[in-house]
């Protein structure tokens, strides 16, 4: 049992397990994807990330603050994202 969950009841596990989606991604695949509701949970380490995607953690942590500077993306914690600009960010690929 996972820590974060050992205080849940019966139903309020059964809804987690509900509202879960399991995703698979190959490197490189966007994880946000259209009709999303722009919010993206990392569920890896931005260091991890950055490996994923080829790159220093550094140079991802550049990245993202630049995406939020220009008002594309807001960084919430250490693991949310939320797309504030999506054509804005579709046009780098």
């Amino acid at each position: 049992m996972v820590p974060i969950f050992s205080t849940l009841t019966y139903d309020e596990m059964m809804e987690v397990a509900r509202i879960t989606v399991a995703r698979s991604y190959k490197k490189g695949e966007l994880i946000y994807m259209a009709g999303d509701k722009g919010e993206v949970v990392l569920n890896m380490s931005k260091g991890d990330l950055a490996s994923h995607i080829g790159m220093s953690q550094k140079t991802l942590s550049r990245k993202l603050s630049y995406f939020q500077d220009m008002g594309w993306i807001k960084q919430i914690r250490h693991r949310r994202i939320v797309i504030l600009d999506e054509e804005n960010l579709r046009s780098l690929i």
